[in-house]
């Protein structure tokens, strides 16, 4: 068994690896120590790929690693790959180059209180990175970034995000994928408590034409949105290059998705928008008690392609179009 702790830490620009397959870091613990007495210590690159590091103790990690200064390669600060019982907490990172966090392949993690900040214009600077990963819980987190506060992509299931701060950035999103036709699964994803505020998207899922596989049993509650583009967003039809993506037959199987519970201003006339593959049109989407309207009262709209929704309840708006 490897359990990880990680407390009281604070990350700039740091680009650092916890590889709990080849040995490094294996058994160890980053401890909570006096802050008084440790405030200038530092934890060195010799410290993190000891393979006898048994027991690390430290606080306030600063200008560790590469930074952002476009002369290394190391783009994300932390990744934990193949990790099991992991356990990070009290956790900043301020301006990486690109992702913050990212758990890859890991088993049964507990993320909070994080706190990650970059600029809102900064590109790819994803905050919590969850690929390949399977029982992850994620607590009590702001992020402000120029990209995903939290991305979910292929491999990943039984994620849960609480008690989220996000924005600016682009939301919490699912994917993307089935990109350049691969076969990509996502399942059991609750997100349960979030403030969302000044995002480009609220509540997202994306994949590509021509992939496969599925992202199913999401559910989305108790969530509240100010100034947010685009809150709620199904798209099925994903293409972020400069030139229109060729229509496929094939692609990623979204199905039961429940929104429960969500309010706010939307910043855009389209609150909520579903735009559903032809061929493997979305399924299993619910909506129950979400009210979103449009800046200063404004009535907002919904637009719905290939789908049937199944409002639970009076009180929902906007509305697709009959």
């Amino acid at each position: 068994m490897v359990f990880f702790v990680i407390l009281l830490t604070i990350l700039l620009s740091s680009p650092s690896c916890f590889s709990c397959d080849d040995q490094k870091l294996k058994n160890a613990q980053v401890r909570r120590v006096n802050h008084q007495e440790n405030k200038n210590r530092k934890l060195t690159k010799g410290m993190i790929n000891s393979t006898k590091a048994e027991s690390i103790q430290t606080v306030n990690v600063d200008d560790f690693g590469a930074k952002a200064d476009g002369r290394t390669d190391d783009s994300q600060a932390i990744t934990f790959s193949k990790c099991t019982n992991l356990r990070v907490t009290n956790l900043m990172i301020k301006n990486p180059q690109q992702m913050h966090v990212n758990f890859q392949d890991c088993q049964n993690v507990e993320a909070s209180n994080l706190t990650l900040t970059a600029p809102e214009k900064s590109p790819n600077t994803d905050g919590i990175h969850v690929s390949g990963t399977r029982n992850i819980s994620i607590k009590n987190s702001v992020v402000k970034t120029g990209d995903d506060c939290i991305s979910i992509v292929n491999g990943s299931r039984n994620v849960q995000a609480t008690g989220i701060v996000c924005g600016p950035g682009h939301g919490i999103s699912i994917g993307s994928l089935g990109k350049n036709g691969a076969e990509d699964q996502v399942s059991n994803v609750l997100v349960n408590g979030a403030a969302i505020s000044g995002t480009t998207n609220g509540l997202r899922i994306k994949t590509w034409q021509g992939g496969s596989g599925y992202a199913k049993n999401i559910t989305f509650e108790n969530v509240v949105m100010q100034n947010v583009n685009n809150p709620i967003i199904i798209d099925q039809n994903y293409c972020d290059q400069n030139e229109p993506c060729q229509n496929q037959k094939s692609a990623v199987q979204v199905e039961n998705v429940v929104y429960k519970n969500i309010r706010g201003t939307s910043a855009s006339e389209v609150a909520m928008k579903f735009d559903c593959s032809a061929t493997f049109p979305c399924k299993g989407v619910v909506l129950q008690n979400v009210n979103l309207t449009g800046q200063a009262g404004r009535n907002a709209k919904a637009t719905c392609t290939n789908l049937k929704l199944d409002y639970r309840v009076a009180s929902i708006s906007p509305r697709c179009p009959n």
